[in-house]
């Protein structure tokens, strides 16, 4: 759902919503952030915690900036199909540092991307609108952050380790909001027409939505799955967000839905991930791709 709810308020059809893109990252994360901030207590090194969420930061916000542009011309389902491209970019670099890639693992990520391929009609050709290449950011961003969250989640608090995320992610994305949306002033103005209408007012639920259930526990419940499961395993299932972006594009959005058939594939690829039957062990274990 944080596919078209992102676009429905940055998109400017809808002139009584729209939010700069920047600015709807920055004050997302920010509230997140101000939420979790009093968990950095728990944070036996708080020097590491902080330089490990500077780094992770560098990687969402670029990946949420972009996301968050890019869907203001391009449509929900096919922001959604390239970011499952994250499975691809995370499986081919757990085979350059293991060496090699497993039958399952390559079948995996070919059944995830397939299935969202199928499900958002990508077999008929995707425009390259002028939001495509930002959108391409998201596969390695996300990937990346999967990567450094593993090796960090070996020796660092989960909980402090997200509140950093999300304060870094915050920071960086009000930068680019001061730098190339409108100054501090803009920024300002961005949150104040938020909240001016009140917290029920659409664009104010939609940003208490994607803070609450679009990053605090979202970016939380991924930090502490790395500590137990692989990026690559990460990666898949999360490919079935764009399966989730696709009944919210065409609930909210009225976009076309493209039917079951990708839905099929996706959970295909995480059965083939997961299942004893297929050679899957219940997850592979954190480190085990990713190395120092």
């Amino acid at each position: 759902m944080n596919f078209p709810v992102t676009k429905l308020v940055t998109d400017s059809s809808t002139p009584a919503l729209t939010v700069p893109p920047g600015s709807f990252v920055a004050i997302r994360f920010g509230l997140a952030g101000l939420a979790f901030s009093p968990l950095l207590a728990r944070s036996e090194d708080l020097g590491k915690t902080l330089r490990a969420g500077a780094e992770v930061g560098i990687y969402l916000a670029l990946g949420y900036v972009s996301q968050a542009v890019g869907l203001v011309t391009e449509g929900a389902g096919e922001a959604g199909f390239l970011c499952s491209l994250q499975v691809v970019f995370v499986t081919l670099v757990g085979a350059v540092r293991k060496g090699g890639i497993t039958f399952r693992e390559g079948l995996s990520a070919m059944l995830a991307v397939a299935g969202v391929g199928v499900l958002e009609g990508i077999g008929g050709g995707m425009e390259l609108g002028p939001g495509f290449w930002l959108l391409m950011l998201q596969p390695f961003m996300f990937g990346m952050s999967y990567l450094r969250i593993e090796k960090y989640m070996k020796s660092t608090d989960s909980l402090s380790f997200t509140a950093s995320q999300l304060i870094f992610t915050a920071l960086f994305a009000g930068i680019y909001s001061v730098v190339g949306e409108g100054g501090v002033e803009g920024l300002a103005g961005s949150f104040g027409g938020i909240v001016g209408d009140g917290w029920l007012s659409p664009q104010a639920l939609a940003v208490a939505y994607t803070a609450v259930f679009g990053t605090i526990i979202s970016i939380a419940l991924e930090t502490e799955a790395l500590k137990h499961v692989s990026p690559r395993e990460t990666s898949v299932v999360l490919t079935t967000e764009p399966l989730i972006a696709g009944l919210g594009g065409a609930w909210l959005l009225h976009e076309q839905f493209q039917g079951w058939l990708g839905a099929a594939l996706i959970l295909g690829a995480s059965a083939v991930t997961f299942l004893p039957a297929f050679g899957g062990e219940g997850g592979e274990g954190g480190g085990g791709e990713t190395g120092e």
